[in-house]
């Protein structure tokens, strides 16, 4: 039996290896067949291809890829709301601009 596993967090990559796998994690997503449920399928988002057999017969735009878009709009509009910027006193996200400042439009602070 190997118990020499390595953590993790005890891997250290270079700043341009990190930025590739944010790039290619960005762009892949893997979708899951409709026909098929244990069969999935590796889109790539920037390049809209997928490994699907009507894609790659067709290069038409297949399900999965509609999927993924869906998916990845759905995590960036998710993401967005989050960012916004909450009151500190009720976590509130609705503001009122009064001249040049800005208040909680819920508890006034």
């Amino acid at each position: 039996m190997n118990t020499n596993h390595k953590k993790t967090d005890d891997v250290k990559l270079s700043p341009r290896a990190v930025e590739f796998l944010q790039t290619y994690i960005r762009h892949k997503l893997m979708v899951q067949s409709r026909t098929d449920r244990t069969c999935w399928y590796m889109v790539d988002i920037a390049a809209k291809t997928c490994e699907c057999e009507h894609h790659r017969k067709t290069k038409a735009e297949c399900f999965h890829i509609e999927q993924a878009i869906k998916f990845r709009l759905h995590q960036l509009r998710t993401k967005a709301e989050q960012a916004q910027s909450k009151c500190p006193s009720c976590g509130s996200i609705k503001t009122v601009y009064e001249g040049d400042r800005e208040r909680c439009a819920d508890c006034g602070r």
